[in-house]
């Protein structure tokens, strides 16, 4: 969003999907988000374009309210940039439906509705299809295997009537081959897109390790300390003095360059088509 409001001058508004707390507003944590140093090169005309939208992406509707929804995004929204997730590896396989798989669903019924929707550019990860063959080379396209459910909506209500046991006992099964619940969560989220390629732009970008940027917003600017990014923030405090690594395959991903741009860049494709990218 920084990279957006900097460089693009002529946007209108960007429109956030924020979930409000007990303890504070949509804008209370907007006008928090956008005090972080990563924004000090982003004048204020700029950040005052960021509209906060109350809602959450596990909820019906996206917890839009009608009044959002009719008088705010239905006819301004041209772009949907779609990141929300959850992050877990091995969350809970039917929270991890709601979110990556439904979430992403919620997300296509209101780009429907959006009357300028020009794109969406969904991300996903490179790792969707890890469970190929380690030798063969990931292409950038959307995978179709004999182990895919036949109908998503009929598995994912299967999934929600098991109990905790059943679920804990019936994940390994239930995942067909992924190692975790993210990756299959992920995958399933792109089969969702594909499904509606003919009546919508979608772009598809698959980042793989993320860390901290080259130089832009600001050098080493990370948000979080989670995966990778915790090992090099302990390297570089000196509490991990060792780390073995293969020289061949270790590869860092770099934020501003592999995945900043390509997600700007993405809403330029053709409509009914759906376009891959792995960043890996």
């Amino acid at each position: 969003m920084e990279k957006l409001l900097r460089t693009c001058p002529e946007l209108k508004n960007v429109y956030i999907l924020i979930r409000p707390k007990p303890t504070q507003t949509v804008s209370q944590r907007c006008e928090l988000m956008l005090k972080n140093k990563i924004f000090s090169r982003v004048n204020s005309s700029q950040l005052s374009k960021v509209v906060p939208i109350a809602g959450d992406i596990n909820l019906p509707g996206l917890g839009i309210s009608d009044a959002d929804l009719v008088e705010v995004l239905i006819p301004n929204v041209s772009i949907v940039i779609h990141s929300a997730a959850t992050l877990k590896f091995n969350e809970r396989l039917d929270i991890a439906l709601n979110t990556n798989v439904r979430g992403s669903l919620r997300i296509l019924e209101l780009a429907k509705k959006c009357e300028k929707l020009d794109s969406i550019v969904y991300v996903s990860t490179a790792y969707v299809n890890s469970d190929l063959d380690s030798e063969s080379r990931v292409e950038e396209k959307i995978y179709n295997k004999d182990s895919d459910p036949e109908d998503l909506e009929e598995f994912m209500e299967y999934v929600d009537s098991l109990s905790r046991d059943q679920l804990e006992m019936m994940t390994p099964k239930l995942l067909r081959g992924k190692p975790n619940s993210y990756t299959f969560t992920k995958y399933l989220a792109e089969k969702v897109m594909e499904q509606n390629k003919k009546i919508l732009s979608i772009s598809i970008v698959r980042p793989s390790i993320v860390i901290g940027a080259w130089k832009d917003p600001l050098p080493g600017w990370v948000e979080g300390f989670t995966g990778y990014n915790a090992v090099v923030a302990a390297i570089g405090a000196g509490a991990v003095k060792i780390f073995q690594i293969d020289v061949v395959s270790f590869f860092l991903c770099c934020l501003e360059l592999l995945i900043t741009n390509p997600v700007l860049q993405h809403h330029y494709v053709l409509r009914s088509n759906c376009h891959l990218n792995n960043l890996d």
